[in-house]
């Protein structure tokens, strides 16, 4: 039985209530950060994050689910005998987009919400978009959705986006809730009925990876825009504005001075120790040329 919005609410209180009482830390971190993890747990800092996003998470949901939506278990396999490029949006990807239009017909392509709609004005239809995001904007969706792309987002998603990708012209909506902090998206389950889970790790672009291989079973895939840093002159490939988080000085994988915050830095390090709990080294193979994301498979989009 679906929950109201009252009762969510509840539940989310108690949730918060919980959580207050176990505010832990149980990894290790480089050195530079120990200062700013101390930080993070003394003043909550995961927990004001929780206590800021899940209640937009419970009114997304509750419009989401009016939108006609899919079985994300109907796409299990669907691509198992293929290829695909996991596109996200680190700076990098202003390098090698020519690479990226050569061989946007060869391959399956999954890309995140940000850079959809720069994509599709370069000619690149994503097969599937997804989008995590509680504030994701929806001028990042192309006038006119290509009928053929699958939106697959967390049920909590920004309502705008999920219900601009329809009114332009999408067609097949799909929506997971996230593994972590799971025992806090019991409110969303609860409410919505969405059960399929996904271990996204912190974000959209980690989102990419698990969907290509855990849910669509793809033979190898190819990774474009995983910087996990960003350089002095620009944070995206589609304008040179920065962040405004503190960020720390850092070399990329050729040696090249860069930028990482804290939550790149995680973000960075979940997508390593998925790669190697799926056991998928010779699966993902990092084709962004730049950035600080160093597994064993590095080469170029030229190369395929």
């Amino acid at each position: 039985m679906r929950m109201t919005l009252d009762q969510m609410q509840t539940y989310y209180d108690r949730q918060i209530t919980r959580l207050q009482n176990d505010v832990t830390l149980r990894l290790s971190y480089p050195r530079q950060y120990q200062r700013t993890i101390q930080k993070l747990v003394a003043d909550k800092h995961s927990l004001d994050t929780i206590k800021a996003i899940l209640p937009k998470q419970l009114v997304n949901a509750s419009k989401n689910i009016e939108i006609e939506y899919g079985d994300l278990k109907d796409l299990l396999g669907r691509w198992k005998a293929k290829t695909a490029i996991a596109v996200s949006f680190g700076p990098s990807l202003r390098n090698n987009i020519d690479e990226l239009i050569r061989v946007k017909d060869k391959y399956k392509i999954i890309a995140v919400d940000r850079g959809y709609r720069w994509l599709d004005e370069k000619g690149i239809v994503p097969d599937v978009v997804c989008t995590c995001d509680v504030n994701i904007s929806a001028q990042h969706i192309p006038d006119v959705v290509n009928e053929n792309t699958i939106l697959i987002a967390h049920v909590g998603a920004n309502h705008e986006y999920v219900s601009e990708f329809v009114k332009r012209g999408g067609k097949k909506v799909y929506y997971f809730v996230s593994a972590e902090r799971f025992k806090s998206h019991l409110a969303i389950i609860k409410h919505t009925g969405i059960i399929d889970v996904i271990n996204f790790g912190g974000c959209v672009g980690n989102c990419l990876i698990t969907v290509a291989l855990d849910i669509f079973g793809v033979r190898k895939l190819l990774l474009a825009g995983y910087d996990y840093s960003f350089y002095r002159d620009r944070y995206y490939p589609d304008t040179d504005a920065m962040p405004q988080e503190n960020a720390t000085p850092t070399k990329d994988i050729n040696g090249n001075d860069a930028l990482i915050t804290f939550n790149l830095y995680q973000y960075a390090q979940y997508a390593a120790d998925y790669v190697n709990h799926k056991q998928a080294h010779d699966k993902i193979v990092n084709c962004t040329g730049g950035g600080i994301f160093d597994i064993p498979l590095k080469d170029s989009l030229s190369k395929y």
